[in-house]
């Protein structure tokens, strides 16, 4: 006899209907249901629906029944991380589904450091974040005995002893931001007089000259065909495809597309508002009609229609947060990978780079290219000149003949 189908509680149909809202396939949602109920069966009020409980469940089950752990406890952490997040969104109480992360303790000079960059200098936070953990590094060689709110007892043949040792293993890049750091860390500790003399200028750092590395940019034929490599047929395509078109149509980068809310389209006035999370401006462009359309098949039938977040962009899992800036360079290198584009590691900024290329070789006039991509200093335009191989072939000069 065929299987009995059990019918779903109240509560399942309200969290099935949100998978399903969201894209979630109908022999998908059978498996999250099923894990759900073997969890239901131990703990059946679902107040300990913890990813430690889960995992600790998902054990005892992969061993009581004979079958792959590591498959097991993935397959169930899975199912029942969305039956947590299902719940929440439908206005249940759930735990938190893990501690949330704890920031890394640092000495009390440290910290004050990073209160005042972070809410004084206006330094953004995955900066202060980068710089104190190479600075933590140097005390813990230099002074490890400070207590971090004595006097800071620091002399030049100390800190040049541990640029030299660093620069044996960092390249000149990390060594100079390395540099620049602890420039600024140096004045600090002397303004609030934890230093009896200012160090900063006496630190030397190797030169690192600005723009000596063209820009990585794709010809546009590259480009194409690496929007043409995405597959269109599935969810996961059409966002890809959109997200790809939208950087490469108006030259944004990761953190610009990634911005992006349903709320800046004026569909009627056939524009686009964009921000500049670096220079914090706002400008409105026109909504090209391929991007328009290419924006119209994801929202239909792609992007999920419950999703918590109102960004355009978001995760293909619950619960369908704002992609990362790590889920872009992956999606670009994946269907590059496709499009049989090998060489240089493309990124986040590899599309408006080869935007600004594209714009600079067709005779775009560099203030208009500087304005569309938001530059302030028109020496960050320039660069692109460089790499506009076209027009710089019509500049050579002939060889010299004797």
């Amino acid at each position: 006899m065929p299987p009995v189908a059990v019918p779903l509680s109240d509560r399942e149909t309200q969290v099935a209907d949100i998978w399903r809202g969201n894209g979630r396939l109908a022999s998908t949602i059978r498996v999250y249901l099923s894990w759900v109920r073997r969890f239901e069966r131990d703990h059946p009020e679902g107040t300990d629906l913890t990813c430690a409980v889960v995992e600790a469940f998902a054990n005892r089950y992969a061993h009581e029944r004979g079958v792959g752990l590591a498959g097991t406890i993935a397959s169930a952490r899975i199912a029942l991380r969305a039956w947590s997040r299902g719940l929440r969104r439908g206005g249940v109480p759930v735990p938190e589904w893990a501690p949330p992360p704890v920031a890394p303790e640092v000495r009390p000079l440290l910290a004050d450091y990073r209160e005042f960059r972070s809410h004084h200098a206006g330094v953004a936070a995955s900066t202060v974040a980068s710089d104190l953990r190479l600075l933590s590094e140097f005390l813990d060689a230099v002074v490890p005995g400070h207590s971090g709110t004595s006097e800071l007892s620091l002399t030049l043949k100390q800190i040049d002893d541990y640029v030299t040792t660093a620069r044996s293993r960092w390249s000149r890049r990390t060594t100079a931001r390395f540099c620049t750091a602890l420039r600024s860390f140096l004045r600090f500790v002397h303004h609030r007089g934890y230093a009896a003399h200012d160090l900063a200028r006496s630190v030397a750092a190797p030169v690192v000259r600005l723009g000596e590395r063209p820009p990585r940019a794709l010809p546009w034929a590259d480009v194409q065909r690496l929007l043409g490599a995405v597959d269109v047929s599935c969810r996961t395509g059409r966002r890809d495809y959109a997200l790809l078109l939208t950087m490469a149509s108006y030259g944004m980068g990761a953190a610009e597309a990634l911005h992006l809310c349903l709320e800046d389209f004026d569909w009627r006035a056939g524009t686009i508002r964009v921000f500049r999370p670096k220079t914090h401006v706002e400008y409105l462009l026109p909504l090209l009609p391929a991007v328009a359309q290419a924006l119209l098949d994801y929202f239909r039938d792609g992007r999920p229609a419950k999703a918590a977040s109102r960004h355009v962009f978001v995760a293909a899992v619950e619960p369908h947060g704002p992609m990362s800036s790590s889920a872009v360079r992956h999606a670009i290198r994946t269907h590059a990978a496709v499009a049989g584009l090998t060489g240089t590691p493309l990124g986040g900024h590899s599309l408006r780079h080869s935007h600004a290329r594209r714009q600079v070789e067709l005779g775009a006039p560099l203030k208009t290219v500087g304005d569309i991509l938001g530059h302030r200093d028109p020496s960050s335009t320039s660069a692109y000149v460089r790499i506009a191989t076209s027009r710089l072939r019509s500049v050579a000069l002939p060889v010299p003949r004797r």
